[in-house]
């Protein structure tokens, strides 16, 4: 019993000594040399781009009739960006309105029957929409993630006439964001 008091005191005072004068896991170098490590990430603009329908309802009169959808753009923040509309699936011609689009008779599609649009940027009808690239496009810099940005489209009608035959009019206008 005497004997393992000696050796667990001998050891006890053997590790303090070795603590106490710093040999235990260190070594001495002669220099030292340091540089810095650059850390850096890049994160990539994107964008989501969503539409509202646009529907006029019943169209019973000759006068210019407007209805409004709005197109929305959610993009992470500081990302720039332009949204254009396309021409529309049946075509577009351009007379004193500026660029107009026509909505075709789904239920006489071999007919003629046509309603002419224009889709413009605000209610008055002054500023067209266009494709991107064009003066019709619009131009924007997102202001802060997660908040789409929404930008009306007012379709007005144009020359509508009461000989229309009777059914559902469309079109499919394509939009586009490019950022």
């Amino acid at each position: 019993m005497k004997n393992t008091f000696l050796k667990t005191r001998t050891l006890g005072l053997t590790v303090a000594a070795v603590l106490a004068t710093g040999s235990f896991c260190s070594t001495s170098y002669a220099a030292q040399k340091t540089t810095t490590i650059q850390v850096s990430a890049t994160v990539a603009a994107t964008c989501n781009i969503s539409v509202s329908p646009i529907e006029f309802g019943l169209l019973s009169s000759t006068t210019v009739n407007i209805a409004q959808g709005v197109v929305a753009a959610d993009c992470n923040m500081g990302t720039h960006g332009e949204i254009g509309l396309s021409s529309g699936a049946n075509g577009i011609y351009t007379d004193n309105y500026g660029d107009i689009r026509r909505m075709v008779s789904a239920s006489n599609p071999g007919s003629n029957e046509s309603i002419a649009y224009q889709l413009t940027s605000d209610v008055a009808g002054n500023t067209p929409w266009g494709i991107i690239g064009s003066s019709g496009s619009q131009q924007f810099v997102s202001q802060q993630s997660g908040n789409a940005l929404e930008i009306p489209i007012y379709a007005h009608t144009i020359d509508f006439a009461d000989g229309l035959g009777s059914g559902t009019y469309s079109d499919t206008v394509i939009a586009t964001i490019a950022y």
